[in-house]
């Protein structure tokens, strides 16, 4: 029996899309996208966020026929996207204006035998659990799941139809009120972060400037030839092993210094490390090296490492750099194509940033550490918090598909009679 296939409540019966639907198709591609808001909205993936809800905040328009617009009940199905993303799910909750892409499956339902709500909130739990990577057609960086397969092999549970109506109107009550909360719980993430950011602005505003290149050593160079044995442990850090924002490293990778000394950036302990690449750089990963094997290491060739000479400086300009202001100004002067855009060594060397005296670094120090532990302590808490909502969300959905959200009610005509009744209609 598959996960999708557990003993179901009396009255509810699986099916399959197939079964449900008056039609489903896919959207159409539009190399023609236009800037200027001339034509319809074409619905794509990104416009689907985590939680299922429409996002309109990033557009693109076509100018294609109106007949085959999104209409009010339609589900909306992610059909191809990054192994995580696919099947994303939504419901068109008004007739619209807006086509979509081929990226896109549109499902029309027979309302007569369940609710378009029911199967949107059903798609897009199996979306959480991570369903559609067991029947997806994997392509380079893409997966995907066609019409057919969705219609034939996912496996649909389904309640009589004033149950389904009396627990989507549960989900709908109990998504609210932890929705309300994951709201104000963002709201104070917010503020924390803002209150973090003018913390930082406001210790470093007094200081005069100068060039980096003026007070350290960017991207020092190598240990000559001979200088190290070949077999000395060395630490080995790849981009995936820097935390975002937090300065945080996963030192557990050790390797050969032979098999790392070349095509890879080498460091030293207390230099801080600078992913110059997008979305690296934007996304904060910087670092300070320390506890190094043997008091060296190597790693990605997208970091810029920076050397300075007095043991608070480290400290001080890892504070800085980790700046939102300071990151935004890095990107908007980014070199490369899109995906490959990096912050150049010359821009780095040249950018102004704070100078002071040991004394002045030892105090900036500890105000932001004094303060820093409760923001991040807080938003840790509020982090926790926010995962426990969706986990809270996952389980009023198991409850829910389980028939235990709601009381059953024996005069419900059991889906499965309505179900044999539509299939005779059909045929």
């Amino acid at each position: 029996m598959s996960k999708q296939e557990l003993e179901l409540p009396n009255g509810w019966v699986n099916c399959h899309l197939e079964d449900l639907t008056t039609a489903i198709n896919s959207g159409f591609p539009s190399g023609k996208h236009n800037k200027s808001e001339k034509g319809i909205p074409h619905i794509r993936p990104m416009n689907i966020d985590y939680n299922g809800k429409i996002d309109l905040s990033v557009l693109k328009y076509v100018e294609v026929n109106s007949k085959d617009l999104l209409q009010k009940n339609d589900v909306l199905f992610n059909n191809t996207n990054s192994p995580k993303l696919l099947g994303k799910t939504t419901l068109i909750q008004s007739d619209t204006n807006w086509a979509y892409s081929n990226h896109m499956t549109r499902i029309k339902l027979n309302q007569s035998l369940v609710l378009p709500t029911w199967i949107s909130i059903y798609l897009h739990k199996l979306f959480w659990q991570g369903y559609y990577t067991q029947i997806a057609k994997n392509h380079v960086n893409q997966s995907s799941v066609n019409s057919t397969d969705l219609s034939k092999k996912v496996t649909i549970i389904l309640a009589p139809l004033n149950e389904q109506k009396r627990i989507v109107s549960k989900i709908e009550e109990l998504f609210s009120k932890i929705d309300s909360t994951k709201q104000s719980l963002e709201q104070t993430k917010l503020q924390l972060e803002l209150y973090r950011q003018s913390l930082l602005k406001s210790v470093f505003s007094e200081f005069g400037k100068d060039s980096l290149s003026n007070i350290s050593i960017i991207n020092p160079a190598k240990p000559g030839k001979g200088e190290i044995d070949d077999n000395l442990d060395v630490s080995f850090i790849p981009m995936k092993c820097v935390e975002e924002e937090s300065g945080k490293i996963d030192l557990s990778n050790i390797r050969k210094f032979g098999d790392v000394k070349k095509g890879f950036t080498y460091f030293q302990n207390k230099d801080l490390i600078f992913a110059k690449i997008t979305p690296c750089m934007e996304n904060g990963k910087i670092a300070i090296v320390d506890n190094l094997k043997n008091g060296m290491g190597f790693g990605s060739t997208e970091f810029h490492v920076i050397r300075f000479e007095d043991e608070y400086s480290p400290k001080f300009y890892f504070w800085y750099l980790i700046q939102d202001i300071f990151r935004d100004t890095a990107e908007q002067n980014m070199k490369g194509t899109a995906g490959q855009k990096r912050v150049q060594t010359n821009y780095l060397k040249e950018v102004q940033v704070p100078i002071s005296t040991i004394e002045e670094k030892k105090q900036t120090i500890q105000i932001i550490e004094e303060k820093m532990p409760l923001i991040q302590n807080t938003t840790q808490i509020v982090n926790s918090t926010l995962q426990t909502l969706q986990t809270m969300k996952m389980s009023v959905l198991k409850q829910a598909f389980e028939g235990k959200l709601v009381p059953q009610d024996p005069n419900d005509e059991p889906a499965e009679k309505l179900l044999e009744r539509i299939k005779k209609e059909k045929s």
